[in-house]
């Protein structure tokens, strides 16, 4: 309270905002179309490819914030990559994530 007004110092806690919006149209770019390239989702078979590349088009372009929903998407397929593509089996891409679970 000395340095800061008490009113921010006892306010209740807040969550940080990260710009995960601007980083979709700027440094993850590339890194968003490599995980949700066509290719990729249709070999996963997970999600809708054409409404995909809407949401995808959609947020470049700055026309819609599907932020929240394109890191949810890519958040997934870097864990299956991580976790299940590369579990010894060799199911890279191909087939359901069910059969590559139960391979």
């Amino acid at each position: 309270e000395k340095i800061l007004p008490r009113e921010i110092v006892h306010r209740p806690k807040q969550g940080f905002p990260i710009p995960i919006d601007s980083w979709l149209r700027d440094e993850a770019n590339e890194k968003m179309k490599d995980l949700l390239s066509r290719h990729a989702v249709e070999q996963r078979g997970l999600f809708n490819a054409d409404r995909v590349d809407e949401m995808v088009r959609l947020h470049e372009t700055g026309r819609r914030d599907f932020a929240t929903e394109l890191w949810g998407m890519m958040s997934v397929e870097m864990w299956l990559r991580q976790f299940v593509d590369s579990s010894g089996s060799n199911a890279k891409h191909s087939g359901s994530m069910q059969e590559s679970v139960l391979a």
